[in-house]
């Protein structure tokens, strides 16, 4: 018998070549193994990193830094130092044009306070003012004898052959240039307060006798010619028996509020232009303390009021099932108890900078319930306070005649733990819930 051989060698025995082969391969995929995993948490660490650099920036508080310092003198030519009346500031933080107390507008550099035109607007003493709406720029000027003149302040954009960005001050006047007829007697407004949007334009005032007074324009087009023009209507509703201290009206020219020198808020309800209803009056104020200040928030219907003991309160109207309203305290700011002189809201968020006796400057967000920033800018008082379109800059006049120009860093003001995690009551709503609504306070 005979035994058969393989042809074939086995298997098992692997070549040095091939075995070198095999240790390379395994050596390059233990290298890629590794880079690979290396890579995927290098990628993870920088995706941390980065969420840490856009989350952690949207609970830092604000900043400020002071650009510029000069006299009211550069721009506006006074024998005595008389505070203004307000400021507007343009868009791009380039321009500014002052309403001085006899009437006149100044426009001015706003890096350098170099004049660039003054404009009057009448002759006559002004004895009270009013603006509306920050965004809409229109302001009133009630007279010594019974008349406002009503104007809007904005500015022009145009580009030289060089392609160089110039604004330009202007000034327009919705209600026509002649003086407008608020009192028919021809005493002196006291206090004034204006509205308006695209159909319609309301004044209310209050005369040296505290007679309050609305006069109410509506736009009427003509139906034969492409012309339109407002029709004034008067109305006469009663002397007040207690000081007018302040004087505003909603963006809807539906309310009224006007507060007295006692603490207390009066609500009226204007929507019948014919009859006025007082709704309710409310102590808005604490401890025994005064009304130093009020205005209304971006929208024209959240009041902020301040104090004489430091504190700031938001209040707004609230309706019932019932469908009647009443004004409810919302949300305070108690950081300070030194007396809050000035208030400014933003144009368009609903932040607001605080003014105190000290020359302390606060900057607030209502719906994140939360002071960003209190920091001590000047050592005399202010006696003005103006913020720009954006937010981005404000200026300061002081009592010793000083233009502070200041830039501000404050990005996302409206976020805080309050605001993503606890109840918040905004406009429109009945009380506090858990809800997120970014354009509303």
């Amino acid at each position: 018998m005979t035994q058969n051989k393989s042809k074939y060698k086995s298997s098992n025995i692997s070549s040095p070549k091939r075995n070198s082969w095999r240790m390379l391969t395994d050596k390059l995929a233990g290298y890629a193994v590794t880079i690979g995993g290396m890579s995927v948490i290098a990628a993870i660490t920088l995706i941390f990193f980065y969420l840490l650099m856009v989350v952690v920036p949207l609970f830092e508080g604000a900043e400020i830094e002071k650009r510029h310092e000069y006299s009211i003198s550069n721009f506006a030519s006074q024998p005595k130092f008389q505070p203004g009346l307000h400021y507007i500031i343009d868009e791009q933080a380039d321009i500014a044009q002052r309403i001085n107390a006899d009437g006149s507008i100044s426009a001015f550099y706003l890096d350098s306070g170099k004049p660039i035109s003054t404009t009057r607007l009448t002759e006559l003493a002004v004895t009270s003012f009013a603006y509306s709406a920050a965004s809409s720029s229109i302001v009133a000027l009630g007279l010594e004898d019974g008349t406002a003149i009503v104007a809007k302040l904005g500015f022009a954009t145009r580009y030289d052959e060089n392609t160089q960005r110039i604004i330009t001050p202007e000034i327009t006047y919705p209600l026509g240039e002649d003086p407008i007829e608020l009192d028919s007697e021809g005493l002196a407004i006291k206090k004034i307060a204006i509205q308006s949007n695209e159909q319609s334009i309301s004044l209310v005032s209050v005369n040296q006798d505290d007679l309050l007074q609305l006069a109410n324009f509506t736009l009427e087009e003509s139906m034969f010619e492409d012309v339109s023009g407002f029709e004034q209507e008067n109305y006469q509703y009663e002397a007040l028996n207690f000081t007018v201290e302040h004087l505003l009206m909603d963006n809807e020219q539906r309310l009224l509020f006007v507060a007295d020198n006692t603490g207390a808020i009066y609500f009226y309800d204007i929507s019948v232009k014919d009859e006025l209803k007082l709704v309710e009056k409310k102590a808005v104020v604490t401890n025994d303390s005064k009304i130093t200040d009020v205005v209304l928030a971006a929208g024209s219907y959240s009041l902020l009021i301040a104090q004489s003991d430091g504190v700031i309160s938001q209040w707004f109207p609230v309706r019932d099932k019932s469908n009647n309203y009443s004004l409810e305290f919302v949300r305070q700011f108690d950081e300070s108890d030194v007396a809050i002189t000035s208030l400014v809201p933003e144009y368009f968020r609903k932040g607001f900078l605080s003014i105190n006796a000290q020359g302390e400057l606060g900057i607030h967000h209502m719906t994140a319930h939360n002071t960003l920033l209190q920091q001590k800018i000047t050592t005399d008082n202010v006696v003005n306070v103006a913020i720009s379109p954006r937010a981005d800059y404000f200026l300061i006049e002081t009592a010793g005649g000083a233009i502070q120009v200041w830039e501000i860093f404050n990005e996302y003001p409206e976020i805080s733990f309050s605001s993503l995690w606890e109840k918040v009551w905004y406009e429109g709503y009945e009380e506090a819930d858990y809800i997120w609504q970014s354009s509303s306070a």
